[in-house]
């Protein structure tokens, strides 16, 4: 995958396909379409920025919410385990945990992570 070709989508039209014009300036094929096939150097596509490490994990706990249903207690080892064979580090797992709203309680069989309840 090309990342030297991150561009955000098109302000007008929210488009993904641009073009650049002879001066390397880049164009929307949609709102500003060439007049001639010699002025399309090259075709541009807008390739998605790689998520980072924290929103990895956080994709990781919502699905793991979702199997077990959320409202769930999940246990706190078994997701660790998960998420280091899914390459996720403890340490941005815990995070991610704090950034779902989920906090951890000891219970007599280790700890559980649940969600807090909601401030109103």
């Amino acid at each position: 995958m090309n990342t030297n070709t991150n561009l955000d989508p098109c302000p007008k039209c929210h488009g993904l396909r641009f073009w650049r014009d002879r001066e390397s300036a880049i164009r929307c094929a949609q709102c500003s379409p060439a007049t001639a096939a010699w002025l399309i150097v090259e075709r541009v596509h807008a390739t998605p920025a790689p998520l980072s490490a924290l929103e990895r994990a956080v994709q990781f706990l919502n699905a793991c919410r979702s199997l077990s249903g959320f409202g769930q207690p999940l246990r706190a080892r078994l997701v660790i385990e998960a998420a280091q064979g899914h390459g996720i580090a403890p340490a941005t797992l815990s995070r991610a945990r704090l950034h779902c709203g989920l906090r951890a309680v000891k219970t007599k069989r280790g700890w559980v992570w649940i969600e807090q309840p909601r401030r109103s």
